[in-house]
């Protein structure tokens, strides 16, 4: 068992194939009237996979007249969590012939990167980084575990950051076009770790910029840069010192030359660190000649 609840309603993207699978686990598991009023709740559980969430700014609606007003909601919404997690528990024990697929897709959540769309729709954010444990840190029991508050008091004792904290420096931010807004790694990056960009369409360049609320113009022999074409084959770049004209006297800002081996466009860019930070790093805009997030 290896899955988890995420909200359709702030939107997905399904493929028709697991649609298509719901509609069958739906029509054998003959569910009740009032909970297939519900059944977008019982979708992500029933894939049986953990959904690949991507950090988003959401506007509310008007919830006037919506389907939870004036009802208990999270009391609505945990009841059908635990219930599709329960039957989706037993038909995995059961090991019976079923609609419910038993093998974990990829890429597992240790190794996912992709994090944020671009305000433009031009590319998206990528890090390793994630301050969030990993969902194989508390495992669901059928038996002790009668309710998903139960569940919850677990993940709690973990460490991963508080809604406050999230809501003013969730992914996004490092790519929303707002210098005044950062993206915070949460834990002091480690060697190895990186953030980056996958574009939509390659482009050519030879600087990077970065922006961060931290004084960081001094930081360039920390980072080193890769690129690629199609996110499989990396070329690491060397170093290159800018003309005085680019580089910025801005201590919140690092501009850093770069030079690849094969002078080709790239849709993929990582910045990767040389070395642990003693702190968490903060990113509020990243940039590329020509390329602007």
């Amino acid at each position: 068992m290896h899955t988890g609840f995420t909200w359709l309603g702030c939107g997905a993207f399904i493929p028709r194939s697991k649609v298509l699978r719901f509609l069958a686990q739906l029509g054998s598991n003959g569910l009740s009237k009032d909970r297939l009023r519900v059944a977008d709740m019982y979708f992500s559980i029933w894939t049986n996979q953990y959904p690949y969430q991507m950090s988003n700014p959401l506007t509310p609606l008007d919830q006037k007249e919506g389907w939870s007003d004036g009802v208990d909601q999270w009391r609505i919404v945990y009841q059908n969590i635990y219930d599709a997690s329960s039957k989706l528990y037993e038909a995995l024990a059961a090991n019976a012939v079923d609609h419910f697929m038993r093998e974990e897709e990829q890429p597992r959540p240790d190794q996912r990167d992709t994090r944020a769309p671009c305000l433009n729709d031009k590319c998206l954010f990528l890090t390793n980084i994630d301050p969030f444990p990993l969902p194989t840190s508390v495992v669901f029991d059928n038996v002790n575990v009668t309710q998903v508050r139960m569940q919850e008091t677990q993940f709690d004792k973990l460490d991963f950051p508080s809604n406050d904290f999230w809501t003013k420096h969730a992914y996004h931010y490092a790519v929303d076009r707002d210098d005044n807004t950062c993206w915070n790694s949460y834990k002091a990056p480690h060697a190895g770790d990186y953030f980056g960009l996958h574009m939509l369409t390659a482009i050519n360049s030879k600087h990077v910029t970065i922006l961060s609320s931290q004084n960081i113009n001094h930081l360039e022999n920390v980072f080193a840069i890769s690129t690629s074409t199609n996110g499989d084959r990396w070329v690491t770049c060397k170093y290159q010192p800018l003309k005085d004209a680019v580089v910025s006297s801005d201590p919140h800002r690092l501009h850093i030359g770069f030079l690849c081996p094969a002078a080709e466009p790239f849709r993929f860019l990582r910045i990767e660190f040389q070395r642990d930070l003693p702190e968490p790093f903060e990113v509020c805009s990243l940039g590329l000649e020509g390329f602007n997030v």
